[in-house]
């Protein structure tokens, strides 16, 4: 029950319009973009879920990914960015890796309430008279 109620606290947040102003604020000053980052490149992956998500990723979108990371290391260890032309764009700053991961987790959730269902809820019932 620990990790549904946590989805869902999540999302909640992510959802307040709190979250909405920060998220906007922090892509204005995004350092991130100056390497050639994209939002998704900075989710952690020691996560089981993100895991899953990444290795749904088609293998493009995996190698793009590895890239982006591994010029953004090279570039921390040389202390210098990008020219400021390869900078990433805001247009081009979309979320690929947010739809995976908000799909696995519903799934989570639509598992983890199926293992756990002890009768048929009255609702279903009525909804399906063949029983």
């Amino acid at each position: 029950m620990g990790i549904v109620n946590a989805l869902k606290s999540i999302r909640a947040l992510k959802k307040s319009s709190a979250f909405t102003s920060l998220d906007k604020l922090q892509a204005t000053f995004a350092v991130y973009r100056t390497e050639g980052l994209f939002y998704d490149d900075l989710i952690p992956e020691e996560n089981e879920i993100v895991q899953e998500a990444l290795r749904r990723l088609t293998p493009q979108q995996q190698a793009d990914r590895l890239f982006r990371i591994r010029r953004a290391l090279s570039l921390s260890l040389k202390k210098t960015s990008l020219p400021s032309n390869e900078w990433t764009t805001a247009e081009q700053d979309v979320p690929y890796l947010q739809p995976v991961l908000a799909k696995v987790e519903s799934e989570i959730e639509t598992k983890f309430n199926f293992e756990n269902l002890t009768s048929i809820p009255p609702a279903l019932l009525a909804r399906n008279k063949s029983s």
